[in-house]
């Protein structure tokens, strides 16, 4: 195997986990606005006890 290769794949996963880390941020800005006009509840028992607790740890 040569170094290009895994350069490649490293890259490959490097984006990856940005695009990832993109989505789980916009469904969090979602689910807060969501959350904030009262369009939906929080189904997952800890995320609710914590967004009660403070939004900002949500």
């Amino acid at each position: 195997m040569k170094i290009k290769d895994s350069k490649k794949g490293y890259t490959f996963v490097k984006v990856g986990c940005y695009y990832l880390a993109f989505l789980n941020f916009i469904d969090g800005i979602l689910t807060y606005i969501g959350l904030k006009l009262n369009l939906i509840e929080e189904a997952n028992v800890l995320m609710r006890l914590i967004y009660e607790a403070d939004p900002i740890f949500f």
